[in-house]
């Protein structure tokens, strides 16, 4: 009788190694969809670090209707760059796509993503600055996809301006909690309302609030404003210091 083995050993030995790379190997783990940014992008997440930004990816990275999608790469994240809010694409990374461990992806992948429009949002100007005793006195605010925001303004008095000029809250965003507890221990709330803003679809709309207005005597002491769009619940503050006193003036 002819001899035959018990297994073909090469074959075996090769589906192992094909698993062990495919749980261990250079792989593809994840991928998010950045639709709050002011130009979308979809991102792949790698377990391996990518070859450095000299890497032509353009090969290894395919959109449907696009001839050459912007692509980039930071360590084990590549991005397509440049995709529109309201819109589908089909997103085709190659076998192949290399890595800085010296494998590449063993297998294509295929994906269908949609860039939802940008989510309600608010954010002052620039960190914090000193408001002048005369002139001008609107605060940029900037909005995104809302047609008011909710202001509030809490006063930090003489009393407690120096544990506030030298304590983490200052020049920082705050939650929910860090301006109640502002108000309820270092200062008070002095000024809530709404500020109406042209809604422009995805589109970071700027509004002067004119604080003059809501408050007619400033004095002296850093004052915190918190907004947020209309009917959402996240909150963001800046911290704006007023030099009230007459020892100088600030332009």
């Amino acid at each position: 009788m002819p001899w035959e083995p018990r297994c073909n050993c090469v074959a075996e030995l090769r589906g192992q190694y094909e698993k062990v790379r495919a749980e261990h190997g250079f792989r593809l783990l994840d991928f998010t969809i950045d639709s709050d940014s002011i130009s979308p992008r979809a991102c792949f997440q790698f377990s391996e670090e990518l070859p450095g930004r000299r890497t032509d990816f353009s090969p290894f990275a395919a959109v449907a209707g696009m001839d050459r999608p912007a692509i980039s790469a930071n360590e084990k994240q590549l991005c397509v760059e440049g995709l529109k809010y309201g819109e589908r694409y089909s997103v085709t990374l190659r076998a192949g796509l290399p890595s800085v461990v010296k494998e590449t992806l063993a297998k294509s992948a295929e994906f269908t993503i949609f860039v939802r429009d940008r989510k309600p949002f608010v954010r002052f100007s620039g960190k914090s600055y000193v408001l002048p005793r005369a002139g001008q006195k609107g605060i940029p605010v900037l909005s995104v996809n809302t047609k008011a925001v909710t202001l509030s303004i809490y006063r930090v008095g003489d009393r407690n301006l120096v544990e506030t000029l030298l304590g983490y809250d200052f020049q920082r965003n705050l939650s929910r909690h860090q301006a109640e507890r502002l108000a309820n221990e270092r200062g008070v709330r002095i000024w809530t309302g709404e500020l109406s803003v042209e809604p422009k679809l995805n589109t970071e709309v700027t509004t002067a609030f004119p604080l003059d207005q809501a408050v007619k005597d400033l004095g002296p002491g850093v004052y915190a404003i918190t907004a947020e769009p209309k009917d959402v619940s996240p909150m963001i503050t800046d911290s704006r210091q007023h030099n009230g006193s007459s020892c100088r003036t600030w332009v």
